[in-house]
């Protein structure tokens, strides 16, 4: 249950929130910071020590995400809305770290993935719908096939799947590894605009990819493996 809800509900619903409040890049960024959540809640939970290399590849990867959404960084203004908009969205990164390590816990207890995200999807389901009814707003649905398709993509590909295979991932190789994910996120977004919208790669955004896959070449380059380290 508490996996559901943090991991399928509540981050989502800070993330929403904050993204009325502050720019997409911005929140992009800061929702990157659950590299960092999930290194000190590894510590915290599970008493695995910090590894150098990680701590580098995060920190290049999320100066890569700055870099690629500078133009939105360089002009954002702080405001009271944005200030709220940014807290939001620390909390909603955070949450979302509380919810890996709850799932890394599951697996650790040899609770099946799949099953498990099923359980932890219909309880989100529910928490999210009772948020909804307590902020007043009104169920609609929009039938028409941009929609509905969208939606059917979102959830078999981007919740079962992805959700499913990051996971999975995060049992096997460890919580900061398998979070990098959210780093190269945005660069696969580059790369289907640039086909589908004609995005044009400025320097700023090639230097930013740059970092992000220096980053991710050293979170995932060979090491004497150790029991305790933070894999």
């Amino acid at each position: 249950m508490l996996q559901g809800i943090f991991l399928f509900s509540l981050n989502y619903f800070f993330a929403y929130e904050a993204a009325a409040l502050i720019p997409s890049g911005i929140n992009a960024v800061i929702f990157s910071i659950v590299l960092i959540f999930n290194m000190l809640n590894s510590f915290l939970f599970y008493r695995l020590t910090l590894n150098l290399k990680l701590v580098i590849g995060a920190l290049l990867g999320i100066m890569g995400v700055c870099c690629i959404f500078w133009p939105q960084i360089s002009t954002f203004n702080l405001s009271s809305n944005s200030l709220k908009g940014m807290l939001l969205s620390l909390l909603g990164s955070a949450i979302a770290s509380f919810g890996t390590m709850i799932s890394m816990r599951n697996q650790k207890h040899h609770l099946p993935v799949m099953q498990t995200n099923a359980y932890a999807m219909g309880y989100g389901a529910i928490v999210t719908i009772l948020l909804a009814c307590f902020q007043g707003h009104p169920f609609t649905f929009d039938w028409s096939l941009t929609y509905v398709s969208s939606l059917f993509y979102l959830s078999i590909v981007g919740s079962i799947i992805a959700f499913g295979c990051y996971l999975t991932l995060v049992g096997q190789i460890g919580p900061v590894k398998a979070a990098y994910i959210m780093l190269i996120t945005p660069v696969v977004a580059l790369i289907i605009s640039t086909f589908l919208e004609q995005f044009k790669w400025e320097p700023h955004v090639i230097f930013g990819v740059a970092l992000i896959s220096l980053g991710n070449l050293i979170i995932l380059g060979k090491r004497k493996s150790s029991p305790k380290n933070l894999t």
